[in-house]
């Protein structure tokens, strides 16, 4: 079936979305495409007529995205949390199936997808079914099959269009978006790959983990586009290198965990990755963005260092230490690029490039802990030290811990036709936790936080269920209680405190603001590529912002799967 709606013999019956894109007389790149035994040639021009009054640099990058894309393995593909494979392989280990294909580094690579569907543990579930079908499809239509294992260089290409429409004066945007998105794979030879993912929108702001800046001048109705993923990966059966613009993701949850989140902006980093038996160790070390403070332009990084056990049945541990370090002009320090040192014991030892002490960087460490304690019931954790005072005297003098935890419990078992899901979630970041004495080591990116979405200086208790219907759609909804506070990061992400300041006090601190909520979503997957979403948050809040945060949310996600083999 995913052959078939890839099977394109001619360029005129290429779909009208990607004719509008070809411009008469530009250059032509030949491709190949097989479908079962016969091979079919064709030719694909530079796609730079959709950009023709959009600036020259974002013409030549298009085409050398169509061009020059000649590695990709599909092993080292991510999978990006915007598309439905990830939210699957999360459900499927709520369920308990192949836990082996679980770890605290996220996003969720596709060698996940490829080990689980070929288990022997994915025995037919009528609740889970079309998951599980969906799943097994993916893989074996182009991405692992017989065919593109031979080919010598593959493409994996999904053109798409997101729309959202909100109701209610409570929207997370104000109003019609439209957001057209192209993600582009290419693998060579099972070990060398780059990834590409590109989206346009006409609402910055209605798009999650979204920061291209938005332009005066619409064309074509968009005003703003941005690479959410860029990066050339070599991977083996030992060992993952990846270098280009990405997010990690660490810990037990999906996606919103503690220190770095999905829901993340992007950055440029380099990334290192081992594995060793049940062992797993990554580094990457990050460059997040210059900010202008005090007429000085102030370069700001991130390092991380991590390793995970699993036993491959029911438990993982990781264990993380994570750095922001920045300076006026400062440029990359190299004792921070050594992947087998701690910061702690580079910053200490001052063998830094920026010799003032602890102020010129922020350090944080995580336990990170996922436990099926039976089959069925889910335990998650992360724990999170920012500032720990072990000294009396620091205590005496009112200075207080900076931590922040996340718990997560979830049963999971099939009724019937329906899979269902019932969980308790709490969440607590303290006052002082992930910012700093210099505001440029908060722990944030281009105005967001790249890890929870509470910010900091917040806590959240919410009880939840899903239900997985047979029909193709699920259902979610969860009812709780959320408190944040006046020093939260999401008020102000570059906001400092001072000596004075850092003093154990009231939590949340200041004026508090309290929201009880009932949020809810159906989700309806006509087809692997089209899905139908309705979202909404009925709430009461008190405090400086009680205005009404009501809102539903309608969307339609679909997109174009193309494979080719060259």
């Amino acid at each position: 079936m995913y052959r078939q709606i890839s099977r394109v013999n001619k360029i005129n019956n290429l779909p009208l979305f990607l004719k509008c894109l070809i411009s008469p007389g530009a250059a032509k790149l030949q491709v190949t495409y097989k479908f079962q035994n016969t091979k079919i040639k064709f030719h694909i021009p530079y796609f730079h007529g959709l950009f023709r009054d959009m600036s020259s640099f974002l013409q030549r990058v298009i085409s050398i995205v169509i061009a020059l894309g000649v590695f990709q393995v599909a092993f080292a593909q991510e999978i990006a949390t915007d598309f439905w494979p990830a939210r699957h392989l999360a459900i499927l280990h709520d369920f308990g199936y192949n836990w082996s294909t679980n770890t605290v580094f996220k996003p969720y690579r596709w060698e996940r997808v490829w080990n689980l569907v070929q288990n022997d543990d994915m025995e037919s579930n009528s609740g889970l079914d079309w998951i599980i079908q969906d799943m097994v499809e993916e893989t074996n239509s182009g991405l692992f099959s017989e065919s593109t294992s031979r080919d010598t260089l593959n493409l994996r290409w999904w053109n798409g269009l997101l729309l959202k429409q909100p109701v209610g004066k409570g929207g997370p945007f104000p109003e019609f978006s439209g957001s057209p998105f192209s993600k582009l794979t290419f693998w060579f030879k099972q070990k060398l790959s780059l990834q590409l993912y590109l989206r346009m929108t006409n609402d910055p702001t209605s798009l999650q983990h979204f920061t291209g800046r938005p332009r005066e001048i619409r064309r074509f109705g968009l005003n703003a586009a941005e690479f959410d993923y860029a990066a050339l990966s070599y991977h083996n059966n030992w060992l993952t290198v990846q270098f280009g613009r990405g997010r990690q993701a660490w810990g037990a949850f999906e996606s919103n965990n503690l220190v770095l989140s999905s829901n993340s902006p992007a950055y440029e980093h380099l990334m290192l990755e081992a594995r060793y038996k049940r062992y797993k160790g990554r580094f990457f070390y990050g460059f997040l963005e210059s900010i202008m403070a005090n007429d000085s332009n102030i370069n700001r990084y991130l390092v991380g260092h991590a390793i995970e056990y699993s036993n491959h049945r029911n438990l993982l541990i990781g264990f993380s230490e994570l750095i922001i370090f920045s300076g006026i002009d400062r440029p990359l320090d190299l004792s921070f690029l050594n992947p087998f040192l701690p910061a702690i014991e580079v910053e200490l030892n001052d063998r830094t490039n920026k010799q003032v002490g602890p102020e010129s960087s922020n350090a944080v460490w995580s336990l990170l802990v996922d436990w099926m304690v039976i089959p069925g019931l889910r335990v998650s954790a992360n724990f999170t030290i920012d500032e720990f005072q072990f000294d009396n005297k620091d205590r005496e003098k009112g200075r207080p811990d900076a931590i922040a935890y996340h718990l997560k419990t979830a049963y999971s078992k099939t009724i019937g036709s329906i899979g269902v899901t019932t969980f308790f979630d709490y969440s607590r970041i303290g006052t002082f936790t992930f910012s700093h004495f210099q505001s440029s080591n908060n722990f944030v990116s281009r105005g967001l936080p790249i890890g929870s979405e509470l910010g900091n200086d917040s806590d959240r208790l919410q009880l939840g269920v899903r239900l997985l219907l047979p029909i193709r759609v699920i259902f979610s909804s969860s009812f709780g209680i959320q408190r944040s506070g006046e020093r939260n990061l999401l008020n102000n992400p570059y906001l400092a405190f001072s000596e004075e300041e850092f003093q154990a006090g009231p939590f949340p601190s200041g004026t508090v603001q309290k929201t009880h909520f009932i949020d809810w979503r159906i989700n309806y997957s006509v087809k692997k590529n089209i899905e139908i979403d309705v979202s909404g948050r009925f709430s009461s809040m008190s405090g400086p912002f009680n205005d009404n945060q009501n809102y539903l949310v309608f969307s339609i996600n679909t997109y174009l799967p193309w494979w080719f083999g060259f």
